[in-house]
């Protein structure tokens, strides 16, 4: 039997400005149900309270960024994803500080290998 958690709750602290595992706590949950909840309601991440004491709410990723951005993002999430469920294989906590900082370096040797190519076919 699946058993649910109080909604009317959840919007009042969602509209209060808490986050997803903020109002899990509160109702029961896993921030993921929470999650799933707000993402059938249509209500964006709650990411932090401005100084007029209202809560930014938070705009996907592929509405912010330039195309060649979004696939860059993409590129990076899907390889932080794989390196998290190897680590949690492993039984290993996943080191996302660490992840970020192997990735900005391949990432540079990535475009400075692109840029070498491209000189050398332009020397051509």
């Amino acid at each position: 039997m699946r058993t649910t958690f109080n909604e009317k709750i959840a919007l009042q602290l969602y509209n209060s400005g808490k986050n997803d595992t903020q109002i899990a706590r509160v109702v029961g949950k896993k921030p993921n149900t929470i999650a799933q909840w707000r993402h059938r309601n249509n209500l964006p991440v709650n990411i932090g309270k401005l100084a007029d004491g209202t809560y930014q709410t938070g705009d996907h990723y592929r509405d912010v960024l330039e195309p060649g951005q979004v696939d860059d993002m993409s590129m990076f999430l899907i390889h932080l994803l794989r390196a998290g469920k190897k680590a949690v294989r492993a039984g290993v906590k996943p080191d996302v500080m660490g992840f970020m900082e192997v990735y900005a370096g391949r990432t540079k040797m990535w475009a400075e290998e692109r840029r070498c190519g491209i000189r050398e076919e332009m020397a051509r």
